[in-house]
């Protein structure tokens, strides 16, 4: 691999953990959709783009691939983890 390779690697695997901030950010100040819709248009975003022979195009749809799969499953514990908490403040039901 050339220097130029290596460079786009790490820019690419620094945009992951960036938008692994980015997201756990709006996860703490957002509705707890959000984060789930924006990974899905991500993911879906990712398709749009046909990389060929291009290294650049190929980083993008990978790291857009890799960013919706991982923020989706972010999403979902955090939507999870909202509904549990939710729950547990209301208290036990009485009705059955």
């Amino acid at each position: 691999m050339d220097s130029y390779g290596v460079v786009a690697l790490v820019v690419f695997i620094s945009l992951c953990f960036l938008m692994a901030a980015l997201l756990s950010f709006l996860a703490k100040r957002t509705p707890k959709w959000t984060v789930l819709v924006i990974c899905v248009l991500l993911y879906a975003v990712s398709f749009t783009f046909s990389p060929g022979h291009s290294r650049e195009l190929v980083g993008l749809v990978g790291f857009l691939r890799f960013m919706g799969i991982f923020g989706i499953i972010y999403g979902i514990t955090i939507i999870r983890k909202k509904l549990q908490s939710q729950n547990q403040t209301k208290g036990p039901s009485l009705t059955r």
